[in-house]
């Protein structure tokens, strides 16, 4: 074999044999082989509880807030169309006049002036 090829050992772990005749592995050993899968599970637990969650419990939050911030929005839009059309009428020669004259004492149009 050349010194630049690989070789892999295809073995199976040795395995410690208990007294009961069931073989396990050393418990240090078994943890230094798990440790990664348990930092990203633990990653992935604190990315639930801490982030995703309360993102969700904001999300329903804000879509209840939405709903409510949008028919007020409609209702400002509503009121402010009426206030710019009534600025509109009072700036008018015509809707003042009408205005004047409908201030004046009431008269009735087929009664004789007095």
């Amino acid at each position: 074999m050349s010194p630049h090829q690989l070789q892999f050992d295809l073995r199976p772990p040795q395995l410690a044999s208990s007294n009961d005749g069931v073989t396990r592995r050393p418990w240090l050993r078994r943890l230094r082989e798990e440790w990664p899968a348990w930092v990203a599970l633990t990653v992935l637990v604190h990315v639930v509880a801490l982030g995703l969650v309360p993102a969700l419990v904001e999300h329903a939050r804000l879509a209840g807030e939405e709903e409510e911030l949008f028919a007020r929005e409609q209702t400002d839009l509503a009121r402010h169309e009426a206030l710019r059309l009534e600025l509109r009428a009072q700036n008018d020669p015509i809707y003042q006049e009408r205005e004047r004259r409908l201030l004046r004492t009431p008269q009735n149009p087929l009664e004789p002036a007095e």
